[in-house]
């Protein structure tokens, strides 16, 4: 109330205009009486003013914000998604015009650019079962997404690359998993792990997606038990286990 009877005070035409009757002639929404007011008011028209300038910049801060990136949007293109989320996409794509228009894009360029390399086309190297480790090589940074009591680790190979999985239950999810996974480099490539991504798929559909750290760690969390494959891809090669019990 303070506030209205400041502004008030220096309207040339008193009461001044409130919040709700700026915003409405900002969005081009005011009657005529607001529109006839702010041509003779300096000071309500400077408010008006100031309000179009905080809607611009909130436009700009949160432009696209609720949209899907462009990685999933191009993982829905190539059909790489589980069906609930290529639903929602297609939903969201359909009432969306920046989604739609970069969508497009992307299907433009698959069909102009058929010579270039997809990258399902990287070399693909089968991950070989070894002996799980005795003991679990993750550390306590993710103890809170796991449960005591279950746990089953496996450990892979595939050339000069070693692959261990941690599976645990996920805690505070009744009958779900999650699975801790650590890639490492004999060579110690610096930098390498950090460009790769694990995706679990179930039956060619992505189920769960993350992106390895500089360490080669990644966790895939809430998954339900069932069979899957694990694809660990580098910038140059696809490792994969073929047959992933959780």
């Amino acid at each position: 109330m303070e506030d209205q009877k400041a502004e008030t005070a220096l309207c040339r035409c008193p009461p001044a205009l409130d919040d709700l009757a700026l915003i409405a002639a900002v969005d081009g929404e005011a009657d005529a009486t607001t529109l006839d007011h702010l041509r003779i008011c300096p000071h309500c028209a400077q408010r008006a003013r100031d309000f179009d300038e905080l809607q611009q910049l909130l436009r700009q801060r949160l432009f696209r914000i609720l949209c899907p990136s462009s990685d999933e949007l191009a993982a829905y293109q190539q059909g790489w998604l589980d069906a609930r989320r290529r639903e929602e996409i297609h939903d969201h794509v359909r009432d969306c015009p920046f989604c739609s228009g970069e969508l497009r894009l992307l299907v433009e360029a698959a069909q102009a650019a058929p010579t270039v390399m997809p990258i399902n086309k990287l070399r693909r190297i089968i991950a070989v079962a070894l002996t799980p480790p005795m003991g679990s090589p993750f550390g306590p940074a993710y103890g809170a997404l796991r449960s005591a009591g279950y746990t089953r680790q496996y450990a892979y190979r595939a050339e000069n690359l070693e692959l261990t999985l941690d599976i645990q239950r996920a805690s505070g999810r009744p009958g779900r998993l999650a699975l801790v996974g650590m890639l490492l480099n004999e060579e110690g490539l610096a930098g390498a792990m950090s460009r790769a991504t694990a995706s679990l798929l179930s039956e060619d559909l992505v189920v769960s997606s993350a992106l390895l750290d500089d360490l080669g760690s990644f966790v895939l969390e809430d998954v339900a038990p069932g069979d899957y494959s694990l694809s660990l891809r580098l910038p140059d090669i696809e490792v994969v286990v073929e047959t992933l019990t959780l």
